[in-house]
């Protein structure tokens, strides 16, 4: 089989990788403001929406069956619903269920153990002896 005639079944546009790298930095930005507006709730109120934005905006996938590159898997859950109907929306949504799993498993095991360590940490510290206090003398 001759490889070198090959031609790719989708050409990559000039700037795919920045495409990239812009995708990501807004991701993150989009997760930075929804800790800051979430900052008041519990640990895993925040990280429940924060980590459904980096599955879905984050999960590369391949944008077609017969293509070669990659794009988000929530949009191609879009792109697909509305090309195959709910039957192909399951293929990008699939792909970020698994992805938002692992996110809630992994940062928030990750969480428990270092809010564990974080309590044991401060019972294992004993306070070092009370500074001399200052005493006016008596007159």
């Amino acid at each position: 089989m001759d490889l070198t005639n090959q031609t790719a079944l989708v050409e990559t546009f000039r700037y795919y990788g920045l495409a990239w790298l812009l995708l990501a930095a807004l991701a993150l930005l989009l997760c930075g403001l929804l800790w800051w507006g979430l900052r008041q709730r519990h640990f895993l109120i925040k990280w429940l929406p924060v980590s459904l934005v980096l599955a879905g905006a984050l999960t590369p996938i391949t944008a077609g069956p017969e293509t070669t590159t990659l794009a988000p898997a929530l949009s191609v859950a879009i792109m697909e619903l509305e090309q195959y109907g709910v039957e192909g929306m399951w293929r990008g949504l699939g792909m970020v269920l698994v992805a938002w799993g692992l996110l809630l498993v992994i940062g928030s095991t990750l969480w428990v153990v270092l809010h564990k360590r974080r309590q044991t940490g401060d019972e294992n510290v004993h306070p070092a002896e009370p500074a001399a206090t200052r005493r006016e003398p008596d007159l």
